[in-house]
């Protein structure tokens, strides 16, 4: 009996858009790889970004949604009198955004910054959390 593969085109689209990220760089809007997984009562999210610094981010929550933009600034030294032979090194900037599988705390996140990787704690808020209900006997 011949075994049946169903071709699905849509499943291939992130990861080509991945290789092609890889390929380009961020000359070309590559997006910062992440990971989001929950443990607990928290939901974590952890994101590259490599060449940025605390004050090139901007992180926001609106309801389910998590917003993280960073944006470089352009350097201002002296370029007066240089010759350039290679000019790849300039302003970048990205946005992500994630829908997130739980309403979270926002007032309540914390983010920390280390060795261009970013990682956000997101509190699940008590709407999210589990509820046990007492049945009783009759």
């Amino acid at each position: 009996m011949a075994n049946i593969r169903v071709f699905n085109p849509w499943s291939m689209l992130p990861s080509v858009w991945e290789d092609a990220s890889d390929l380009m760089g961020a000359t070309f809007g590559a997006l910062p790889k992440a990971n989001m997984y929950e443990k607990d009562d928290v939901v974590h999210v952890e994101l590259e970004a490599p060449g940025y610094t605390v004050e090139d981010l901007d992180i926001s929550i609106t309801g389910d949604v998590l917003k993280v933009t960073g944006k470089t600034k352009e350097q201002t030294e002296d370029k007066q009198g240089r010759r350039y032979y290679v000019t790849e090194i300039s302003e970048k900037s990205f946005t992500r955004t994630f829908t997130l599988p739980y309403e979270v705390l926002s007032e309540k996140a914390v983010a920390e910054f280390q060795n261009g990787v970013l990682k956000l704690t997101l509190p699940k808020s008590e709407k999210a959390l589990p509820k046990t209900i007492k049945i009783e006997a009759k």
